[in-house]
């Protein structure tokens, strides 16, 4: 069951987020060729995902990949739409984030066809955005009757030599947006003032100095400031600054908990500020891990990590798992192919590590019908 020249007709149809439709269409007609019953979940008008189900069951396997790609690197050197394959690397884009995923998923469908196996298939747009389809997805209800969820991203690889990569969960992430006031004078009189960007900056030096929790799965959480902003009108220092920031979370740091942190040092700073998540259209997502006394994946550690030395990782990444994993309250398993890259002109993937993928969930998707 060759993945590759599936995966080069994947890269060959541009997915770029907000422009998915073409994608979403072909897997639909691949799907539903198959007698794959799918149905749509609308995130906009040409924005599609996909559930397509075989078989009755009062409960599935669920497998999921994201259709959607950042845009190019514009530092390819051969068109990103089409795959380069050498010594058994295929490169271009999407190849394994997560064109590479999407092969796999819809070969095992041609298996649980052929098998009359019972599973169900979830294809999202928008991951590499605010995850917008995962949300509308879990929206719809038509993943209730999930119970155990499969993601075929690679998930950030640790180690290129393992024959595939297995992550047990993710950081979560917040955006905070930040308002620091001062008061305005003239250049000439800053005495008489409150430069609000250098304060701002003192703010920003204190931040960095908190010591957030740390836990056993992912370390300590991160502060990146992504931004900041302050101008002044004609010759005058400015009043206001505007700073924003990423916080990867941990399982014992919330967003509440930084609030408070940061309102704290601003008043030994006896700096007036305010602190507010950045508003966007989806909820940022929380830390997760998974189980690891849940049956079935024990089941899938023994029959497949540890045979093939596997080191699962919790990786420092959010994704789509997040919003599955805490709205849906299920066991989320991300296993996908070798490869790395992600988002530059350097995008790769294992061929045979893809290989390797496929039998594995064909594994899994016999011992979870044998499980249930």
């Amino acid at each position: 069951m060759k993945t590759v020249p599936l995966l080069q007709k994947l890269v060959s149809i541009p997915s770029v987020f907000p422009n998915e439709l073409k994608l979403s269409q072909f897997i639909e007609v691949y799907l539903i060729k198959m007698n794959f019953q799918v149905i749509k979940i609308t995130t906009d008008k040409n924005r599609l995902n996909l559930v397509a189900t075989n078989g009755k069951s009062r409960k599935y396997l669920g497998f999921y990949g994201h259709i959607d790609t950042v845009p190019p690197d514009k530092n390819y050197s051969f068109n990103p739409f089409t795959v380069k394959i050498s010594h058994g690397i295929a490169r271009g884009l999407g190849v394994v984030d997560m064109k590479g995923g999407i092969s796999v998923i819809l070969k095992l469908a041609e298996y649980a066809k052929k098998n009359s196996l019972p599973v169900k298939l979830v294809f999202g747009v928008d991951e590499e955005n605010i995850s917008q389809g995962a949300h509308d997805l879990v929206a719809s209800g038509l993943l209730k009757n999930i119970d155990f969820m499969i993601v075929a991203e690679s998930g950030q690889v640790k180690n290129p030599s393992q024959p595939l990569s297995a992550c047990f969960g993710r950081k979560g992430r917040f955006v905070f947006d930040i308002e620091v006031a001062g008061k305005k004078a003239h250049a000439a009189e800053s005495s008489k003032g409150i430069n609000a960007l250098e304060k701002a900056s003192l703010l920003i030096n204190e931040i960095k100095k908190i010591k957030l929790p740390a836990d056993k799965y992912f370390g300590q959480s991160d502060i990146i400031f992504q931004k900041i902003s302050a101008e002044s009108d004609s010759f005058s220092i400015p009043d206001t600054c505007s700073l924003q920031l990423s916080l990867l979370t941990n399982s014992k740091v919330r967003s509440e908990f930084f609030i408070k942190k940061v309102c704290r040092i601003a008043n030994k700073l006896n700096m007036k500020i305010s602190i507010k998540p950045h508003i966007r259209n989806t909820p940022y997502g929380e830390s997760y891990v998974i189980n690891t006394k849940n049956s079935f994946l024990q089941e899938i550690v023994g029959k497949i990590i540890l045979p093939n030395k596997i080191t699962p990782i919790y990786t420092e990444s959010v994704a789509d798992e997040n919003v599955f994993a805490n709205r849906l309250k299920i066991p989320v398993l991300t296993m996908g192919a070798i490869g790395g890259g992600d988002h530059t002109k350097d995008e790769w993937v294992k061929i045979d590590s893809l290989e390797k993928l496929l039998y594995s969930y064909i594994t899994i998707l016999n011992l979870y019908n044998k499980h249930i």
